[in-house]
């Protein structure tokens, strides 16, 4: 298992689909663009220190939320089953489903 630091939130993609119009015509993903990724939050690190050397916990985000994110926000990684996760900071996380 991957384990965020600090202030580092481990996201698995909710992977986009392809879109079908009213008219039956099938938009692929990858020419699509419907905003922000989405995904549901695996890990949060412990907290960023600030420079009295206190520990601030990441605010308002849970494990098991869905959250959106830049497209272009996180670094890709995957675990030692091939499993593929983005790791963002929890600055970069634009909201919560809610």
């Amino acid at each position: 298992m991957i384990k965020p630091l600090g202030n580092m939130v481990l996201i698995e993609k909710i992977e986009k689909s392809d879109r079908t119009t009213s008219t039956g015509l099938v938009i692929s993903a990858t020419f699509n663009d419907y905003g922000p990724n989405q995904g549901t939050v695996v890990a949060i690190g412990g907290g960023e220190q600030n420079y009295k050397g206190d520990i601030i916990p990441v605010p308002e985000i849970k494990v098991g939320d869905v959250v959106y994110f830049p497209e272009h926000g996180g670094i890709e990684i995957e675990d030692d089953n091939g499993k593929k996760y983005t790791l963002i900071t929890s600055k970069n996380v634009l909201a919560i489903k809610g």
